[in-house]
């Protein structure tokens, strides 16, 4: 036992360590190390000498239970930091990625990519960020405080503060026992300072009659709160069924189930309250929508809140669903109606999501807005659509597989072209070649990206080569022609040398909601047509390319 607890001391101390020095990827990998060393030194102890009974074992099982306990405290807050951090990452690269007017626009710096051959076509998962030390953060916290509520902590870690503002409303049965209890208190010490047994035995009458009473009155308050609470209940339930039926989403068996979803939403917000921190950001910003991003990423992060709930428990089937069809690929058993059967799953990710964007406008009335609706999509496709991508994302590309690999075949046959042969106009090859180059190492940065910033990526190069450059003002007074736009996105998805874009456009347009597909007017010259979808249309040009690789530059595209 002893070599073992050295053992897992150590352990936890290379943890805190590493905790400390903010290398926190590795600082949970040795925390999860020290919970299998806990797990490990408890069975072999119960193995050599059964269930610990005696004083010795007990104490060193306590011991070994509390480190194991605060390894899961370290846990818990390095995933809720982590989360965090995702989501003001997610604040910056829409800041970035914000697409604003031609006037203000800047130039994107994607990094250095590597240019040797094909990059990986595979997904690449996000990794665990980074975070301030905590000396550092509270001393931003003390010196900058119109930052203070730019990340709110995460939901698991502010119970405790709303238990505590809690406290005082208790249930009458919880009253009277703590009456009762004070009351029995101050009655023992009467009769122990008391010597006459007759004045004691008057007392204990006395202290039982008080108890009666008090037990028989909160009884009476019991039953009068449970009336009161199932009134109150019908009435939210009359209040959701009247909202459902004013939205129209009351006609079938799935939009009764909605039904109950909100009418337990309801009651889940009448009977608790907001972290502070939340409360006084959404009383000061009632229609901000930094207000409205913190106050969905709370209900979402609340794990007993539950449209929370109802999420896991969807995303959890779906994950079945698309494990099961993976499965099924993999080892070469492909139903016949394999398509339709994709297809049902990217309608159900986005009726899912539909009716979470439902209920929180239903639920808030803050929430109703066309600006607050893009809030609320952007926090949900981070919670929901997001965990679901790598998945979906497989699926199609294993139905797709031949089309990718075609596309790849393409990209390699033409990688070699220079702008000139592919009828590049001559402006962005021979005096403006940063362009291009900045196209193409976006394009390379689209797998690695959430869904709804592989949109933007995309609309973003599309609005990028439809600027001219040359003009003062940096867009064309004319839109730019077919002659021109064609082989420009042609000859950068060539040189991106990223084939998986077929099936990356694909999952966008069969996922991501329509509204997010069709982009203002000022964002790409020639129509509000050219969207991020727009790049799939390419892709299947390219497609087209492969019986005439070596031809079809010839001569000038036609559209």
């Amino acid at each position: 036992m002893c070599d073992r607890f050295g053992a897992l001391l150590k352990l936890v101390s290379q943890a805190l360590g590493q905790d400390d020095r903010n290398e926190y990827e590795t600082a949970y990998v040795k925390y999860v190390e020290s919970l299998e060393a806990v797990a490990a030194s408890l069975l072999n102890d119960y193995q050599s000498h059964g269930m610990p009974e005696t004083p010795v074992p007990v104490n060193n099982a306590k011991k070994v239970i509390a480190i194991a306990r605060q390894c899961l405290d370290r846990l818990e807050k390095i995933l809720g930091t982590s989360l965090n951090m995702f989501y003001a990452e997610q604040e910056r690269f829409n800041e970035t990625y914000s697409c604003p007017g031609a006037d203000s626009m800047d130039p994107f710096d994607c990094g250095q990519l590597g240019e040797a051959g094909l990059p990986p076509v595979t997904f690449v998962a996000p990794r665990l960020l980074t975070r301030p030390s905590n000396e550092q953060s509270s001393t931003r916290r003390s010196s900058e405080p119109s930052e203070t509520t730019a990340l709110l902590p995460n939901p698991m870690f502010a119970t405790q503060s709303v238990r505590n503002a809690r406290a005082a409303t208790l249930l009458p049965m919880e009253q009277v026992q703590q009456e009762n209890s004070v009351v029995c208190k101050r009655y023992q010490r009467l009769i122990q300072r008391t010597r006459d047994p007759a004045v004691k035995e008057n007392l204990r009458l006395e202290l039982q009659r008080r108890l009666v009473d008090n037990l028989t009155m909160a009884r009476a308050k019991q039953a009068e709160y449970l009336r009161q609470l199932k009134e109150q209940e019908k009435r939210t339930a009359d209040m959701a069924w009247r909202k459902l039926q004013g939205a129209g989403e009351c006609a079938t068996p799935e939009d009764r189930e909605r039904r109950e979803l909100f009418t337990r939403i309801l009651q889940y917000e009448d009977q608790h309250e907001w972290p502070p921190d939340l409360q006084s950001l959404v009383e000061s910003h009632p229609k901000g929508l930094k207000a409205a991003r913190h106050l969905v990423m709370h209900i979402l992060g609340d794990a007993k809140h539950p449209l929370s709930q109802w999420l896991a428990k969807e995303r959890t089937g779906l994950q079945m669903k698309m494990a099961q069809a993976m499965d099924a690929m993999g080892s070469g058993v492909v139903a016949k109606d394999g398509s339709k059967g994709e297809a049902a799953l990217c309608s159900e990710v986005v009726s899912v999501v539909r009716t979470a964007v439902l209920m929180l406008g239903l639920a808030f009335e803050s929430l109703r807005s066309d600006e607050m609706w893009d809030v609320c999509y952007g926090v949900l496709e981070d919670h929901f659509i997001w965990p679901l991508w790598p998945q979906l994302l497989g699926i199609l590309r294993l139905q797709n597989s031949q089309a990718e690999q075609r596309v790849a075949v393409v990209m390699g046959q033409l990688s070699q072209k220079t702008p000139k042969e592919m009828h590049v106009p001559p402006l962005f090859w021979q005096h403006h070649q940063n362009v291009l180059e900045e196209t193409i190492h976006m394009l390379r940065t689209v797998p690695r990206l959430s869904p709804s910033q592989k949109i933007r990526v995309l609309v973003y190069v599309v609005r990028l080569i439809c600027m001219d450059p040359a003009s003062p003002e940096g867009i064309q007074d004319k839109p730019l022609g077919a002659d021109d736009l064609v082989p420009t996105l042609s000859y950068v998805l060539v040189q991106s040398a990223v084939p998986q874009l077929y099936s990356e456009c694909l999952a966008l347009e069969q996922v991501l909601d329509s509204r997010l597909c069709f982009v203002p007017h000022s964002w790409c010259t020639p129509s509000p047509s050219y969207s991020g979808t727009c790049l799939a249309m390419w892709l299947y040009i390219l497609l087209s390319l492969l019986c005439s690789a070596g031809t079809c530059w010839g001569r000038k595209a036609t559209v």
